[in-house]
């Protein structure tokens, strides 16, 4: 936030200075144009990271270097001051995002079923990439696009959502449910885009039952990470509290899918406690009629 607040101050004050006739004039003239050019090349892009704003860092850093440096000519203590406050909160802000990518829930989830796990255990969960779920590498896994398999001796490949809700047919020793394609279901369809893409009245029942305990044979076994506001009753909050946290907690929604820190991190471990029963809740299952 010091360091954004700087930026923007710093362009300011350099604008009325590009009429001079000076290197320097032209060097910081050359530095804004092509960050303007460039931020009204991304605009209007429907799709766009934090990374891909990394080019005009350091043209805005020569920006600020300079006016940070006519500051310390005019008003020494002032700008000494100033530099020194946007060393101290840059670095503490790059090293927090530094922490956060060297512990979080996912790596936090990994070492946990390490820890558990055996050779014939099964771990199923419901994501597309591996980077998106914390799982040890020597367990089997079930996921929802390898959904080959038998029912009653029959070779089966049901769609996703029969597939998913059909969990007792594979009866895995445990279940990893992350934020994004999981937990999400819970969430109100005015919670964002992706909330009212995932609107599912059969999946939000399902997961929601997997955390109550019933009537699947699963217990929360752990939780990692930082809970969501929706699975705690709350709403979003504000605009503005959300772009301060952005800008003072590097452990934050940066890249808008599932390699996010933050709340994306955040990941419930479910146990198996009991024995299967895909008669009574799997949709692969057709009631015998007597027909």
């Amino acid at each position: 936030m010091p360091l954004a607040a700087a930026a923007l101050a710093s362009v300011a004050a350099t604008l009325p200075t590009l009429r001079d006739r000076s290197r320097v004039a032209d060097g910081l003239g050359l530095a804004l144009f092509a960050t303007g050019v460039y931020l009204v090349v991304f605009s209007g892009w429907s799709y766009v990271r934090t990374h891909h704003l990394l080019v005009t860092f350091p043209l805005l850093a020569l920006v600020v270097a300079t006016a940070a440096n006519r500051l310390r000519e005019r008003r020494p203590r002032v700008g000494t001051v100033a530099v020194a406050l946007l060393l101290v909160t840059s670095g503490a802000y790059a090293a927090g995002g530094d922490l956060a990518y060297a512990a979080q829930p996912r790596d936090q989830t990994a070492a946990y079923l390490d820890e558990r796990v055996g050779p014939n255990t099964t771990v199923e969960t419901y994501v597309r990439d591996p980077q998106e779920v914390g799982v040890p590498h020597r367990v089997d896994i079930e996921y929802p696009y390898d959904r080959q398999m038998r029912v009653d001796g029959v070779p089966t490949k049901p769609r996703i959502h029969e597939w998913i809700l059909a969990v007792e047919e594979r009866c895995p020793q445990y279940i990893v449910l992350n934020y994004h394609r999981s937990l999400l279901y819970l969430a109100p369809d005015d919670w964002g885009e992706r909330a009212a893409q995932l609107s599912d009245a059969d999946l939000e029942r399902y997961y929601r039952d997997l955390l109550a305990g019933e009537p699947y044979p699963y217990a929360v076994a752990e939780r990692f990470g930082r809970q969501p506001r929706f699975l705690r009753g709350e709403g979003r909050p504000p605009t503005w509290r959300a772009m301060l946290r952005v800008g003072t907690r590097p452990r934050t929604m940066q890249y808008g899918d599932p390699q996010d820190m933050g709340v994306n991190q955040y990941t419930v471990i479910l146990e198996r406690t009991g024995e299967c029963n895909p008669e009574a809740t799997s949709p692969l299952r057709s009631d015998d009629d007597g027909d």
